[in-house]
């Protein structure tokens, strides 16, 4: 089975208990599936980070943020409903980008982190 994983953060190194999560999930996940990545970052990760994580992907795509956009929907959301951690991770473009992959990697399921 073909499964994209959305993921707020890049899953390496592993300094936090979202990352350790993440990254147990994906070793789990990828015994018997394959598993495509798409992580939302602010700045592309180091090599070496990006090598350990592709021992369990077979695709892995970035997202990245940008800090102004975020901003933006930031302010504009504080008179809107939608709770400030949704706000913190929208960003139109980058979801034009993910129904993209999506589009194109016709995953047989999802999985968000």
């Amino acid at each position: 089975m073909k499964i994209i994983v959305l993921s707020s953060r890049f899953p390496y190194p592993i300094e936090k208990g979202d990352k350790l999560r993440l990254y147990h999930h994906l070793i789990g996940l990828s015994k018997s599936h394959e598993i495509v990545l798409v992580s939302l970052v602010d700045e592309i990760p180091a090599e070496r980070h990006v090598e350990e994580i592709k021992k369990y992907v077979s695709k892995l795509y970035f997202l990245r943020m940008s800090h102004w956009s975020r901003f933006l929907t930031f302010v504009k959301g504080v008179f809107g409903s939608l709770p400030f951690q949704t706000l913190y991770f929208y960003q139109a473009r980058l979801h034009r980008r993910f129904i993209e992959i999506v589009e194109n990697e016709k995953p047989n399921i999802f999985s968000v982190n």
